[in-house]
């Protein structure tokens, strides 16, 4: 629980406090990408550390972009939703049986239906999407409303 809570929360955090710091003394806009899930939104059973560092994540990121407003720094943070994507976490997923994980049918079928995004077109979408004016500040965006 501490290493997902770490991993998906506390480690971006200190990371955009970190880049925010650089970027203000070396006077350079900085524009940080949050890494978010659906699951910051939704609760799925057996993934309560998962969800609830995504959904710290999400706030974090909604408070760092008030208070880039407020003091009017040469910075921009927004979240993102890159929605399923072919990962090992997938793979580990759809291993699992229903008594694991109640979800499980569910992402078995988004794999044999071809409906995972490959890391790539996230990639490409998000190397794309930096300096768009359309990604406001402290907003928090997900892949299929694009």
């Amino acid at each position: 629980m501490a290493q997902t809570i770490f991993v998906n929360q506390t480690a971006p955090m200190i990371l955009q406090n970190g880049l925010l710091s650089i970027g203000s003394s070396q006077n350079v806009a900085v524009e940080i990408i949050n890494l978010l899930s659906g699951a910051a939104l939704k609760a799925y059973d057996g993934w309560g550390a998962y969800c609830s560092s995504k959904a710290g994540l999400l706030m974090a990121t909604q408070v760092l972009g008030t208070e880039i407003n407020l003091h009017q720094l040469p910075a921009k943070v927004w979240g993102f939703a890159p929605g399923v994507v072919d990962t090992e976490m997938q793979t580990t997923l759809r291993a699992l049986d229903n008594s694991q994980f109640s979800q499980v049918e569910r992402f078995q079928r988004l794999f044999a239906e071809g409906q995972l995004r490959s890391p790539a077109s996230v990639a490409t979408f998000l190397y794309q999407a930096v300096g768009n004016p359309q990604f406001e500040n402290g907003g928090f965006y997900d892949i299929r409303s694009f």
